[in-house]
Formats: structure tokens, sequence, C-alpha cells
């Protein structure tokens, strides 16, 4: 189900109702998982994922840029499984491996054109498409321009053969102790909280210069580093626990306890 402004282009999926068949259902969890990786997947390239080329090099090869989806911006999914069995798969099961995802740009191409009339055969589908689509006479006279060489930082870096660019900066490590301490430093401005690095790195491969000249780590404050198993059986993990913690304490005498 899609939902479209017909004055911009503008869509927005508001719900996605994925039906398929993978013969009987071994593993009902990873299974939906899976289906649900291959919608966001299908999203990404029905409606915004696009890779430009230059003379056959990426003009802005950074995630920082590229348009995936985010947990933000997906719909509410709906997964159901079709009742078959497969007589030559083990226990009656058919691979899944890249089925949840074929569909996915077909049917959401098909939910536009039913939505607002037009059909979009290329991807992604973008509001500039559709709204082409819905008012061509505003580009009747329009005139194609020609390509030209992309311009910025990261294509400057490419073109001679150093993508990575300078590190010309050494910015400042804290390891703050509590939650207060990290909401200050973080107020104060110039400060880039880091976990793997990530949020620094992007910044830095994109104009050659780091985010922010403190860069803060949460990994030692006490109250971010629990896991604990509510009464209810809900787990609530801090945002300084990693997988290595996680996989340990499920390892351990105690995992399942409250």
């Amino acid at each position: 189900e899609v939902e479209i402004d017909a004055a911009t282009g503008f869509t927005r999926v508001d719900r996605f109702t994925a039906v398929d068949d993978f013969g009987t259902i071994i593993n009902p969890m990873i299974v939906e998982g899976q289906v649900h990786g291959g919608v966001v997947q299908g999203i990404g390239l029905a409606m915004t994922e696009y890779f430009d080329l230059w003379n056959g090099q990426p003009t802005d090869p950074q995630l920082k840029d590229y348009p995936l989806p985010g947990a933000a911006t997906l719909p509410p999914m709906h997964v159901a499984f079709a009742d078959s069995y497969e007589p030559s798969g083990p226990y009656g099961a058919k691979g899944l491996g890249e089925i949840g995802l074929d569909a996915i740009p077909a049917a959401i191409a098909n939910a536009i054109a039913d939505a607002v009339g037009v059909r979009i055969y290329d991807l992604p589908i973008t509001s500039e498409k559709i709204h082409r689509a819905l008012h061509p006479q505003l580009y009747a006279n329009e005139k194609p321009a020609p390509a030209v060489e992309p311009k910025g930082s990261a294509w400057s870096r490419i073109s001679k053969g150093t993508p990575s660019g300078a590190r010309p900066s050494n910015p400042e490590f804290i390891v703050a102790q509590s939650v207060d301490e990290a909401v200050a430093l973080y107020a104060a401005g110039d400060t880039a909280l880091v976990s793997g690095g990530m949020s620094h790195a992007l910044r830095r491969e994109r104009t050659g210069y780091p985010f922010a000249q403190r860069l803060l780590s949460l990994a030692k404050i006490t109250e971010l580093n629990q896991i604990v198993t509510d009464s209810s059986g809900t787990v609530r993990i801090g945002s300084a626990v990693n997988q290595q913690r996680i996989f340990d304490d499920a390892k351990s005498p105690k995992a399942g306890k409250p």
C-alpha cells in the first residue's frame, strides 16, 4: 500500500504484506526474518538505491550518501506463508534465499500505477520520475543537459587515485565514565559519539577531515553495559554492549534467568 503526493511525486510505502511459498516452514522466526530482509532490500532497489558511474568509477562511493532504507522509514510488514510441501526438499521445505526480494520492486511499481495511473519502468522509482510522468507538459520544452565530470572532494580524491584522502587531524579520544559526563561533553559541541568509529570514518572519507575534534566513547559507562531480563522475559540490552558480550552472556549459566 503506497501513498503518493501527486503535486510532487513524493511516495511513501505505508504497509507491506508479503506471502511466500517456502514449502514446510522448519524455523518460522528465521524464515520471517529472511522475508523482512528481502522486503527491505526490495524497497531500496525499487525506490532509493542508485549507483552513479563516470568513466567506470563510482562518483560518490559512500554509505553516508547512498540512500539505503532505514528502520525509521520502513512500513509495517505483514508476513504469511503458503501451505505447501516440496517432495524433493528436506521435510518438504524449499530454499528461501532471494525469494523474499524478487517480487518487491514489481509490487511497488504496480501499487504506484494503481494509485496514480502512471507506470515507471526503470528503477529506482523516484519522486522526480513520478512527477514527470504525471505532468509531462511541464517538461515538454526541456533540453537534455550534456554529461559533465562530477565535482566534490570525494570525486577529486577518487580521480587522483587517493580515495581515502588526507588524515590531517588528530582528534582527542575521551572515554566517558557516566551518562551525565557523556551528555555534558556531547552538549559542548565539536564531539562525536563513536562505537565502531563509523560516524567518524564516514565523514573523514567524505571530506578528508574528521567529524569532530573529540571522539566520545560510551564503552565504560556501567548502566549502558547491562543486559537485563525483566519479569516478562523481555531482554534489555544497553547501548554500550557489543555482540561478543551478548554471545558470552547467552552461554553463561545464568542465561535465561531474570
